[in-house]
């Protein structure tokens, strides 16, 4: 089918290779620090699509590296990559972490790179400001929702099960004007992403409902490019609030949370004109049986078929890219 039209202009930076992939650790370090170089815009390098809206920039509430910790607006983990700054430990121990706010989205974030061992961090989003932290804990919020966990403050598998280092991994990055962004990162020549996240805002809401932040992540091996849109997600959380404040996790895949009550990766081939449709995507919650609508996702649909990576449109004109079952905004083609 045609692509579909992306509503916002999206601003996209791909095909940037991590700084460090000597080992689990190394490789993890280069991640988180570009993840959150990317939302402050200063990552470099690779290929870009657009022009980013300075909105879209997202600014330091604070940060620990370790040795230093506060919410002053410092970036401890540095404007360029010092694997020293990144310091990763459980809870209680010094490590690192840092909290980032997009005043467009109406966004907190923090990124906690705590955990017993590599290849792991917590990841949480919130509507309002984070208090507290040190060099051994992490900031809170009270309106906090977990991204990568069933619970704030656990600590989920970051890199899956890679075990190959010392090769080239790379990073990519897409936001639209409001701040919501896409990341996706793959290690070369695997054909696969290993992993992707995005935080998004919910459009047409249910009458009532307040709470307009949605986020997932997958960063497990399972489902790495050849699985569905819902094992891509069901192995880690993505995080709602309903209209009474209750935080809620999708822990059992988009299956459970969007359109269709199957899962979207059973969708079919549309017969009468030989191609693969595009669905926008609908977040619903579920209790004892019973759906309810909470709104819907602009400019991220899913495919019927699991065809990882190549552009959309796959010729000239590239706006987005296929990743498992998601389609979403992404100027740049990646070469996995």
């Amino acid at each position: 089918m045609p692509a579909p039209a992306l509503v916002d202009p999206w601003f996209t930076r791909g095909e940037v290779a991590y700084p460090a992939t000597t080992d689990l650790l190394a490789t993890q370090r280069s991640f988180l620090w570009m993840w959150k170089a990317a939302l402050m815009d200063q990552l470099t390098g690779g290929s870009t699509s657009g022009t980013r809206n300075p909105a879209s920039i997202w600014t330091c509430q604070g940060s620990s590296n370790a040795v230093a910790a506060g919410l002053d607006a410092v970036d401890r983990w540095g404007a360029t990559f010092t694997a020293g700054n990144l310091v990763r430990a459980a809870t209680g121990v010094a490590h690192s972490w840092i909290v980032l706010a997009n005043a467009a989205l109406g966004a907190w974030l923090c990124i906690d790179f705590n955990g017993a061992t590599d290849g792991v961090a917590a990841v949480s989003y919130a509507r309002n400001a984070f208090t507290g932290g040190s060099t051994t804990t992490k900031p809170t919020s009270t309106s906090e929702v977990s991204i990568g966990a069933a619970s704030v403050g656990v600590a989920f598998t970051m890199m899956g099960v890679e075990s190959t280092f010392g090769v080239t991994y790379r990073f990519g990055f897409s936001t639209n004007q409001g701040g919501e962004f896409h990341v996706v990162c793959n290690r070369v020549g695997t054909g696969v992403f290993n992993g992707y996240a995005n935080l998004l805002r919910l459009r047409d809401q249910s009458p009532g409902d307040t709470w307009p932040l949605y986020g997932t992540t997958h960063f497990a091996a399972s489902g790495r490019g050849a699985g569905s849109m819902g094992s891509m997600i069901s192995t880690s959380a993505g995080g709602l609030r309903t209209p009474n404040g209750a935080a809620r996790a999708a822990t059992g895949g988009l299956n459970q949370w969007f359109f269709g009550g199957t899962g979207l990766d059973s969708a079919t081939i549309d017969n009468l004109l030989n191609e693969w449709d595009a669905y926008p995507l609908l977040v619903r919650t579920q209790d004892a049986g019973q759906t309810a609508y909470r709104g819907r996702l602009q400019d991220w649909y899913a495919v019927g078929t699991p065809n990882v990576g190549g552009g959309w449109p796959a010729l000239a004109g590239q706006q987005m890219m296929v990743v498992n079952n998601a389609l979403i905004p992404f100027g740049v083609n990646v070469a996995l």
